[in-house]
């Protein structure tokens, strides 16, 4: 059985713990915000990390191309 003498310390309580819940909610919020923006920038650095490693392929192919005319030439 519940006295009225314990109702405030119940609803101070109450108070705090809403209080920390409400501080825990929006710290979530700010991770899960957090992890999507940094999940995007891991995908546009994947593509520019893949662009550039094709790219430097490429680069390399027309290297060999111009030692081997270089050497055919000397």
């Amino acid at each position: 059985q519940l006295r009225l003498e314990a109702m405030p310390r119940l609803e101070s309580d109450l108070t705090v713990l809403r209080a920390e819940l409400e501080t825990e909610r929006q710290t979530r919020i700010r991770a899960e915000q957090s992890a999507a923006v940094l999940a995007a920038q891991k995908t546009d650095l994947d593509s520019r990390v893949a662009d550039a490693s094709a790219r430097a392929d490429t680069l390399c192919e027309q290297l060999t191309a111009v030692r081997e005319r270089a050497d055919k030439l000397a």
